[in-house]
């Protein structure tokens, strides 16, 4: 084979090879533009949600502190 043609062949090689991989980080950004919007929209999810988990945690300590007086109160009587 002629060093010309060679060169040609590698050359068509190379920049097909080029392309396959833009194609494929073209893909890959696609992937990681779609998985942000996703986080982004959890993340407004659970800060709209936060006080809500808030007000459930005091309402959760406040049954523990009563139900703990109750069985106090039981042991002592």
């Amino acid at each position: 084979m002629p060093e010309q043609e060679r060169s040609s062949s590698s050359s068509t090689y190379t920049r097909m090879s080029k392309q396959m991989q833009y194609a494929t980080l073209q893909s890959q950004l696609t992937k990681l533009d779609k998985n942000i919007n996703t986080l982004k929209s959890n993340v407004n999810t659970a800060a709209n949600y936060a006080p809500a988990f808030h007000k459930l945690q005091i309402i959760h300590a406040s049954e523990f502190m009563a139900a703990s007086k109750v069985l106090n109160e039981e042991e002592e009587s």
